[in-house]
């Protein structure tokens, strides 16, 4: 009877890296590869063209490289059926359907000044493309990502093909998540969630965190990313919360200097510190801003990062000889006579 009638097994990937979101055959995997009648039945050509990384060059020359043909430039022969069906951003692009203020994510307003420099990528409102109804050939779309994320966005059009997820480091998935929360690839998006969320601890490591850490639209959408902002936030605490370690050690010590402004603020503001007084949160965050990356941080961000210190809880030779003198510390109000009230 149908009752006694076992249910299938379902096959178990091959690889953790490689995910299907959905049971059902992926309507569109077919047309995936460029070959065949997929190549035929193409309507958009989509072209990417990496960037180099923006280190050590001004924006003249950054301009004019992105301006230029390279041989890494890849072009994709696609279909509008597709990038409309899991992509808002190419479907406004494509069909001009407008976009809401809301589904152009910060991810894509402040992925990098590269992409805003040269005025690429998803940094504003894209225009839609040449081209009307019926002129010849297919409909040329442009993106711009930088040359080390050139794969993962290749695993995002794959993706809205064939459904599987592509992947070959944490620290790739990080990216593939950028690139799909960039082009607003909603499907994709849960892909990575699901990916993120079944990697062991031990995984999520100085790369990794640093990534995350790099992704405003990500850490500032706690709502939808709280299993990654949360699993991040665990693994970053685990490396750096004895801070009087990470003035000792010079190898943990260069490792909390790279980490992005968002991985700071996050760790000092945690409650699982392990210090011997409030003091040594004043050293690692002076050491962060003059050292490290907090060099390039804006006076908003120091503002923060000042915010997390408790002044309650500092010596009287930190609170009235250390911090008036530390030009990157500014007080929380114009007179902060009543904060000497702490002695």
């Amino acid at each position: 009877s149908i009752a006694n009638t076992p249910k299938p097994v379902p096959e178990k990937p091959s690889s953790r890296k490689t995910r299907t979101t959905s049971s059902r055959a992926p309507k569109h995997a077919w047309l995936w590869g460029g070959g065949g009648d997929g190549r035929s039945l193409s309507d958009v050509s989509l072209r990417i063209r990496p960037l180099p990384s923006a280190k050590g060059e001004n924006v003249e020359e950054l301009a004019a490289k992105a301006a230029e043909p390279s041989a890494e430039d890849c072009e994709f022969q696609l279909h509008t059926v597709v990038l409309a069906a899991n992509s808002l951003l190419f479907r406004f692009r494509l069909l001009g359907k407008p976009l809401l203020s809301d589904q152009l994510s910060s991810t894509a307003l402040h992925s990098g000044g590269a992409l805003a420099l040269c005025g690429g990528g998803s940094s504003a409102m894209p225009s839609v493309p040449e081209g009307s109804e019926g002129s010849a050939g297919p409909r040329v779309l442009e993106e711009r990502v930088l040359l080390t994320e050139l794969p993962a966005a290749i695993a995002v059009l794959q993706h809205m093909y064939t459904e599987e997820l592509v992947w070959d480091s944490p620290a790739q998935l990080v990216t593939v998540l950028k690139i799909a929360d960039k082009w607003k690839a909603e499907d994709c998006i849960d892909a990575c969630r699901f990916a993120f969320a079944q990697l062991r601890p031990e995984e999520i490591d100085l790369e990794v965190i640093r990534r995350v850490y790099s992704l405003e639209g990500i850490v500032g959408d706690v709502a939808n990313f709280a299993e990654i902002v949360t699993m991040t936030q665990s693994r970053l605490v685990q490396m750096f919360k004895d801070i009087v370690e990470v003035v000792r050690n010079p190898a943990l010590h260069a490792q909390f200097l790279q980490l992005p402004f968002a991985a700071v603020l996050a760790l000092l503001r945690s409650e699982e510190l392990v210090v011997d007084c409030e003091n040594s949160v004043v050293v690692v965050a002076s050491l962060w801003v003059m050292r490290g990356r907090g060099r390039f941080s804006t006076p908003e961000q120091r503002r923060f990062l000042a915010g997390a210190i408790r002044l309650s809880a500092l010596t009287p030779s930190y609170l009235c000889g250390v911090l008036p003198n530390m030009r990157w510390f500014t007080w929380p109000t114009v007179a902060p006579g009543s904060y000497y009230s702490t002695l």
